[in-house]
């Protein structure tokens, strides 16, 4: 269960940036485009992810009735994160290649939120599955 989530993530983040980066060339036609900054934000999502879902782990462990404070606390803190992001994007960059950056972005983490909330909903069953078979 654990190694799937991990490859899921892992493969969601991969996925999402490649289609990300082919809409800001191809249908965008940026050239200017900051791909390193997508890269990194991308990254960073990605270690935030896998040191949440650690936590997770640790709190399903301990407190079964702490899961839904921890997700609470995870989606808080993933739109402070991104928010963060964007602020630094939109004074590093001139008007053309921050609006295509923050909309490129702003896929990134719709899809990665999506993602990331159906893993966990899939995670949640399973657990509810192995307690009714207990």
């Amino acid at each position: 269960m654990y190694r799937q989530f991990l490859y899921t993530t892992l493969l969601t983040y991969i996925v999402a940036v490649a289609a990300i980066i082919g809409v800001a060339v191809c249908v965008l036609g940026c050239t200017s485009f900051p791909y390193w900054m997508l890269m990194s934000s991308a990254a960073l999502l990605l270690v935030y992810s896998l040191l949440s879902f650690c936590y997770y782990r640790k709190v399903l462990a301990s407190d079964a009735q702490a899961v839904v404070r921890f997700y609470m606390l995870h989606t808080v803190l993933r739109f402070i994160l991104c928010g963060a992001i964007l602020l630094i994007a939109s004074v590093m960059y001139d008007k053309p290649v921050r609006t295509s950056f923050m909309a490129c972005f702003s896929v990134l983490f719709l899809l990665t939120m999506v993602s990331e909330s159906f893993l966990f909903i899939h995670n949640e069953k399973v657990l509810n599955e192995k307690k009714k078979s207990i």
